[in-house]
């Protein structure tokens, strides 16, 4: 077990910040440190000792996957929990893949958050399992096809952005998101924006 927990917050909103931080702070965590953007992530990575990290998707919602390999691969000691605002991704994969330990998304209940933070809290990699792949069964995903920046469009056009408003978000043109919108509209087999809303809603969970 640990004798000093330290946790790294890192999250762009600052009341989903406080909120954690509140949270959080009833597990006994030596230290609570907070970061609002990746780059103040990772030199915060090389600057402290942690051993727990709670990471916002927005910090990492360009390149996920390359973002949490790179962090995994520095920092292989750290406890990883994902917290985002969305089910779009498919963050069981990543679980899968050994890129995080614990995630935490919008359907997560009140009763289920207190008990993940505090599973999340008492872990420590030497307690689990190498690899770290649970074993289960495999789970459809619908949304398994996507890649990282087609599973974000997806998640823009579920907030009710418009095309120009998702390429300023994403840093793009227009033309990509136009062209990215009917590759996910040809993966999903839908035809309107209205049908993929109605999509969506039937395969909210992975």
């Amino acid at each position: 077990m640990f004798t000093n927990k330290n946790v790294l917050i890192a999250e762009p909103n600052s009341i989903l910040r406080l909120g954690l931080r509140q949270l959080i702070t009833r597990f006994e965590f030596s230290q609570v440190y907070e970061s609002t953007d990746s780059v103040g992530l990772m030199n915060q990575l090389e600057k402290y000792d942690f051993t727990h990290l709670i990471l916002g998707f927005q910090m990492i919602m360009n390149s996920p996957i390359e973002f949490l390999q790179r962090i995994r691969e520095r920092y292989p000691d750290i406890v990883i929990l994902l917290f985002t605002s969305s089910n779009m991704f498919n963050y069981q994969r990543l679980v899968n893949d050994n890129l995080l330990h614990f995630y935490l998304d919008k359907d997560t209940s009140l009763s289920e958050l207190k008990y993940k933070l505090k599973d999340f809290s008492e872990t420590c990699i030497q307690s689990i399992a190498s690899p770290l792949r649970p074993l289960q069964l495999p789970i459809h995903n619908p949304y398994g096809n996507l890649s990282d920046r087609q599973s974000l469009v997806l998640e823009y056009l579920m907030e009710g952005l418009s095309t120009r408003e998702i390429s300023q978000r994403m840093n793009i043109k227009d033309n990509t998101v136009s062209t990215m919108k009917s590759i996910l509209f040809s993966k999903l087999n839908v035809s309107s924006l209205v049908d993929l809303i109605h999509y969506t809603k039937q395969h909210q969970r992975y």
